[in-house]
């Protein structure tokens, strides 16, 4: 959570009320790289938009306008979102308890749902980063913000230069792929990489019996085989997204173990030291996991100081057994190596 890209989300909700009073607001918040707003609006914008919503936030931090956080029930809150136009806000109650009691907040005449902790955004400490038409009349602006001015104008230059740098544009250095709008198209270089880096990580982390594909009827029949491990790739058109450094990457790599509560902390242990001795193999510095004996993660670094899971570890009980699910993210992998200038 970061309370400063929380507030100037909020604040931009509100400048948009204000600037834009056709729009039907959608909803924002903080991203990984700064805030965000969402809106619809028949007209089309002109290109002063982004000054203008600048400008507004500005003047209301100079007002010292509050955020003022409120607890309503679901119910109110929806009567109140339809009598003011946010049908968006509206939906996203439909199916939530009428008492059920939820977060609002109220900046001048501007209503949305939000949740804190909001911070102190300085009038120089964020700016507007653009504003993409996503078609059909909806719109989303793009802001980054920090803590001061200064801290504002070292990340936007760590951020220019990380264009310059980042894995996208590594590999298309490399061949690897060509950045289309709507994704990347690889080449014969780049699934040759992927694929080279699959086979380093089969060998290195992989143990016991490869299937496949896993299916219920697999793992019905593997439920008392020792461990498996399987490839799991969803295939897509050349335009589709890369998966790299997404949410769901496309191809990852999962190691199956079955044991007994008597020899769990030994599975657990060994399969821990594998994905260490893995990830250290390739390059990466070693670091601090998640904790929690249900799930674990190895979180790296990209060049732009973003935390990105590129390796997780699930612990699911059983009947009779405890089954131990390991996960390597290819793509996400293969995109921190190229960031690091290295090849996997």
């Amino acid at each position: 959570m970061n309370p400063i890209r929380r507030t100037a989300a909020a604040l931009l909700g509100a400048a948009i009320f204000d600037v834009l009073p056709q729009a039907e607001p959608f909803g924002g918040g903080e991203t990984d790289t700064g805030f965000f707003y969402q809106f619809f609006s028949e007209s089309p914008l002109v290109p002063e938009t982004a000054r203008m919503l600048e400008e507004r936030m500005r003047l209301f931090i100079s007002e010292g306008r509050q955020i003022r956080e409120m607890e309503m029930t679901a119910y109110s809150a929806r009567e109140m979102f339809l009598s003011k136009h946010n049908r968006a806000a509206a939906e996203l109650l439909e199916d939530m308890p009428p008492k059920e009691l939820i977060s609002v907040i109220k900046i001048g005449e501007f209503y949305d749902l939000a949740d804190g902790p909001f911070g102190q955004l300085p009038k120089d400490g964020f700016q507007i980063t653009g504003i993409e038409s996503m078609g059909d009349g909806e719109y989303q602006v793009e802001g980054c913000a920090a803590g001061s001015k200064d801290e504002l104008k070292a990340f936007l230059r760590k951020k220019t230069e990380y264009l310059r740098t980042n894995h996208l544009t590594a590999g298309v250095q490399r061949g690897y792929w060509r950045v289309m709008p709507k994704g990347i198209v690889w080449h014969t270089a780049g699934l040759k990489a992927k694929r080279d880096l699959i086979t380093r990580l089969e060998k290195e982390f992989c143990v016991g019996e490869e299937v496949g594909v896993e299916s219920t009827e697999l793992l019905d029949a593997l439920h008392s085989h020792g461990s498996y491990w399987f490839l799991r790739e969803i295939t897509k058109n050349p335009e589709g997204n890369s998966g790299l450094f997404e949410d769901h990457c496309q191809s990852t790599l999962q190691q199956m173990i079955y044991c007994t509560e008597a020899d769990f902390a030994e599975n657990q242990t060994s399969l821990l030291q594998r994905i260490d001795k893995t990830l250290i193999i390739l390059g990466f510095p070693k670091g601090e996991k998640g904790s929690g004996r249900a799930l674990l993660e190895w979180p790296v670094e990209d060049g732009l100081g973003r935390l990105q899971v590129i390796a997780s570890v699930q612990t699911e009980r059983l009947e009779k057994k405890i089954a131990l699910r390991a996960t390597l993210h290819v793509e996400r992998i293969l995109a921190l190596l190229l960031e690091q200038t290295k090849t996997g």
